[in-house]
């Protein structure tokens, strides 16, 4: 089942649809055709445990570039695993057919979406660890550690000072923890799903106030805004810096 259709901007619907090309609800779409926030199943199911043949859902997050086939693609674990943004290739879509809710526009909210320029030489994460643009539950930021979007344009860095400062690619700071001459040690997802920043003492000095969701993620996505999400893609905390 798909509960989340993103239109590059926000949440535009949340409606349980079958990811079935079948289904009177969907319309299947040529992989070249895809716009943020339409889904991609596989096309090869797998026996589940309770009998049922299932494939697997995906949201498409965008191009990174069309033509190199490169794209951002979302994920969300109905077992309990964080979910993760990841950037993929045109052979990773091989055996994926793309679906759209039919009734939606074919271009994101705002008109087609701005060209952007690919980070160089991406390296796709690994399998079991969190992509681009994600901090996963209890994974860290040490000093002089950053995390890129996986459009290449924005890039969120605990620097040496100890401040954590969210840049866009020409420089130009969008967001801070305001902590700079801190000796700060680690700015850490925690498993409760509260975003910490903490001094090498121990102390925390600067915190997301969202503590009580062991199903979240902090993402940094490609139209610069920084969130903390809770379980099905709720938003617990952002930075406001959204569509630039």
């Amino acid at each position: 089942m798909l509960r989340l259709r993103l239109d590059g901007v926000g949440i535009a619907e949340t409606r349980r649809v079958d990811g079935d090309a079948n289904h009177p609800e969907t319309l299947e779409i040529p992989i070249d055709d895809l716009i943020p926030g339409d889904a991609v199943n596989r096309r090869t199911r797998r026996q589940a445990s309770d009998g049922a043949t299932v494939g697997h859902i995906r949201l498409f997050g965008g191009w990174v570039d069309q033509a190199a086939g490169t794209h951002c693609i979302l994920e969300y674990y109905s077992t309990g695993r964080v979910g993760r943004a990841m950037l993929g290739t045109r052979a990773d879509l091989a055996d994926y057919i793309g679906l759209r809710r039919n009734g939606l526009p074919a271009e994101p909210r705002g008109g087609a979406p701005t060209p952007v320029t690919p980070p160089p030489a991406p390296t796709p994460p690994a399998e079991d660890t969190p992509g681009c643009g994600v901090l996963g539950q209890n994974e860290a930021l040490g000093p002089n550690q950053s995390k890129v979007s996986c459009d290449g344009r924005f890039t969120l860095v605990h620097q040496g000072d100890g401040n954590v400062v969210l840049y866009d690619q020409g420089g130009r700071a969008l967001w801070t923890t305001r902590t700079a001459g801190q000796a700060t040690s680690s700015f850490v997802m925690q498993g409760d799903g509260n975003l910490v920043l903490y001094r090498a003492d121990g102390r925390a000095i600067w915190n997301s106030q969202t503590p009580g969701n062991p199903i979240s993620a902090t993402v940094l996505r490609n139209d610069g805004n920084l969130l903390v999400y809770g379980a099905n893609w709720r938003v617990l905390w952002q930075s406001g810096t959204g569509g630039l």
